[in-house]
């Protein structure tokens, strides 16, 4: 398996290096002999997969509530067995993917993710030239400042 992380990317994987990742969870097992108490990362994988497969295509599955229940209970047994940590990203599967699906009715592969990218885009410079962002991740005002960001960042961006 040669896949890279992008550092362009926030050091994370791409879509198409997801979809490579996709493609030989099957060889984690078989060819790369992963120890059985590592499965749960597979399993974690794959149901990672039938999400995005569920809710990223031109149709939105109808079973999408399941997808996502299946998901976040093998994360869980991630975050339990081996203290994977919550990030943003699972936060908003988590708390937001039902009630966004249920609203629209549509996939997420229905809407480009250029407008996205660009606003995080230009969050992020806002941020990093303000005096919202915090040097210290695990500092306790950095919750307090991130707040104090997104209010401002609200209040120039939404319009009642």
């Amino acid at each position: 398996m040669c896949i890279l992380k992008e550092p362009y990317h926030g050091k994370v994987f791409n879509g198409k290096q997801l979809n490579k990742i996709f493609k030989q969870t099957d060889s984690l097992t078989q060819e790369f002999f992963l120890p059985e108490n590592l499965f749960p990362f597979v399993t974690c994988l794959e149901q990672l997969q039938l999400l995005n497969q569920g809710v990223s295509g031109v149709v939105l599955d109808p079973n999408y509530k399941v997808l996502i229940q299946n998901f976040l209970q093998s994360f869980e047994d991630l975050h339990e067995k081996f203290n994977v940590s919550y990030t943003n990203k699972i936060h908003i599967i988590e708390s937001h993917f039902e009630y966004y699906l249920d609203s629209t009715k549509k996939s997420l592969g229905y809407y480009s993710d250029q407008l996205i990218e660009a606003m995080h885009a230009e969050a992020d410079k806002i941020l990093n030239n303000s005096v919202y962002k915090a040097k210290d991740l695990d500092s306790n005002i950095c919750e307090e400042k991130l707040l104090n960001f997104v209010h401002h960042l609200n209040s120039y961006n939404l319009s009642c």
